[in-house]
């Protein structure tokens, strides 16, 4: 039985043509700033917001710029030793360090307009006011990293593009996956840290599901990053509070955290008989070298038994890694090692190189993104034509390819609720009512006609309890009759009374 299952989520045709469409409000914008310029040789300066430094006393920033900035030189060398350097124009970029702070960043987007910067290349955590200046500018801003879904709105974010996706596309990717398997209630668990980095990513996933008619049954929150194997386990206090009204557990936070929830869920048996059932949602790039590392905690050297097995109950939702990614890494690593950058390589000695993340590519994609905007300016000459573009974002959801079935631990796709329901109360049964009912109307008329019986019963015993008592003086004896009677010879008569009452004497 395979413990890892990939999904495929392949977007939609409006997402498809994403970047096209970016271009396409690039086009415009660059059309204005080339026709001002006129058609000499030109030097097109950069401005690249990012975040690798901290500010000091801050321990906890991960200052991302420091493993992906490599990539801004080595798209920059390509694009001067292109079409565009054979036209006498080059590009070059200037560093705007914003120490992950919004305001710095927020800062360094004035200041880089004020140094005529001919369009903004990030920025990195934060997009959104920086979106607004940007169009306020009247300049392109091509985002590598932030992922908030408000600068998609084009209305409000005109000259605003990004090259990676968007919170709204992994939600969507979540949604439609619910949805093939009908999982329509779910239980969300998130990290909420003190880096936020994942709350904006939750609220929109919360706000598709919602959308969507998922019902969200139970959201439940922990606040520090956890070790699996190293720190104590965060997800057995949620799994406890949650598992009597949920069935199926959306959890988002890093691979390694995942793990917690899983082998707390094995643990109190919940697995065992296929009923729960996990989808993990990772934001990072999945990793096609390492797939076991996402059975265990990252400092753990080996997969844990019980979580193995806890995994046959779970599916993983990652962005896909990009090809040939080794060595497009190698080269960023060299040219980090350079001006303006100098970011020593610690492992260089070993013959190691720093890891780079994924938006190191989004980071390359962008520069590229905006040099085939201006060679397309370029060549058309004053002649381009903006088409309007589809600046609404689409709705629909990513298709679902599933490259082999899965095996189910009980066999069968487990159920979104209990067939009763998580109280019981589609499951009611009326028996035990309905006997209760006719035992009571039994009893019921049993007691009426012991009632009446007994009331009979108590008038005949009332009736023969009577002692009748008559007044002598009441007594009327007809003469004739007497003398009738005194004729007979003796014995013992009875005289019929008026009362119908026997008097009996001895004559």
């Amino acid at each position: 039985m395979s413990i890892h299952r990939t999904v495929n989520l392949q977007c939609s045709a409006s997402t498809r043509h994403q970047v096209q469409r970016y271009r396409g409000l690039l086009l415009g914008i660059l059309l204005c700033l080339y026709l001002c310029a006129g058609c000499h040789a030109e030097v097109f300066k950069l401005g690249y917001l990012t975040g690798s430094q901290r500010r000091p006393g801050n321990l906890d920033y991960q200052r991302p710029g420091i493993t992906i900035s490599g990539a801004i030189s080595l798209a920059v060398a390509q694009v001067n030793a292109g079409r565009l350097g054979t036209l006498g124009h080059s590009l070059e970029f200037v560093v705007a360090e914003t120490y992950g702070d919004e305001v710095a960043s927020i800062r360094q987007t004035a200041a880089l307009w004020t140094q005529q910067v001919a369009a903004y290349i990030g920025p990195q955590e934060t997009c959104v006011h920086e979106g607004r200046m940007a169009a306020a500018f009247n300049l392109p801003m091509i985002s590598y990293y932030c992922t908030h879904r408000d600068p998609s709105n084009k209305l409000d974010f005109p000259t605003f593009a990004r090259t990676r996706p968007p919170d709204t596309q992994i939600s969507k990717s979540v949604v439609a996956l619910l949805l093939a398997f009908n999982w329509t209630q779910v239980s969300f668990l998130y990290l909420d840290d003190v880096s936020s980095q994942y709350q904006p990513v939750a609220e929109t996933i919360l706000s598709t599901l919602v959308s969507a008619g998922v019902s969200v049954r139970d959201i439940r929150t922990w606040n520090t990053i956890y070790h699996h194997g190293f720190m104590a386990n965060p997800f057995d206090a949620l799994v406890e509070q949650t598992h009597a009204n949920t069935r199926i557990y959306l959890v988002l936070g890093h691979y390694y955290e995942h793990v917690g929830l899983m082998v707390s869920l094995q643990q109190r048996g919940l697995l065992s008989q296929g009923e729960y059932f996990v989808v993990g949602i990772d934001i990072e790039q999945y990793d096609p070298a390492k797939p076991e590392k996402y059975l265990r905690g990252m400092l753990m050297e080996k997969v844990e038994p019980l979580a193995a097995q806890a995994f046959q109950s779970y599916l993983g939702i990652v962005p896909t890694a990009p090809i040939s990614f080794a060595t497009f890494a190698n080269e960023v690593n060299k040219y980090m090692e350079r001006p303006p950058f100098n970011f020593p390589n610690p492992l260089g000695l070993f013959g190691g190189a720093k890891q780079i993340s994924a938006e190191a590519a989004y980071l390359y994609d962008a520069v590229h993104l905006y040099a085939n905007s201006l060679l397309t300016v370029l060549d058309s000459a004053g002649t381009f034509s903006r088409r309007s573009n589809n600046i609404n974002s689409s709705d629909a959801l990513p298709d679902l390819n599933l490259y082999r079935n899965i095996d189910w631990v009980a066999g069968v796709r487990p159920a979104a609720a209990p067939k009763c329901g998580f109280g019981g109360e589609k499951c009611v049964n009326y028996t035990g009512e309905i006997s209760a009912g006719i035992a009571g109307g039994a009893l019921l008329l049993l007691g009426l006609v012991s009632l009446v019986l007994y009331r009979n019963w108590r008038y005949e015993q009332e009736l023969d309890s009577l002692l009748w008592k008559i007044d002598f003086r009441e007594v009327q004896v007809h003469e004739n009759e007497k003398e009738q009677q005194s004729q007979k010879p003796t014995r013992v008569s009875c005289w019929k009374m008026p009362v119908t009452i026997g008097l009996c004497s001895n004559d």
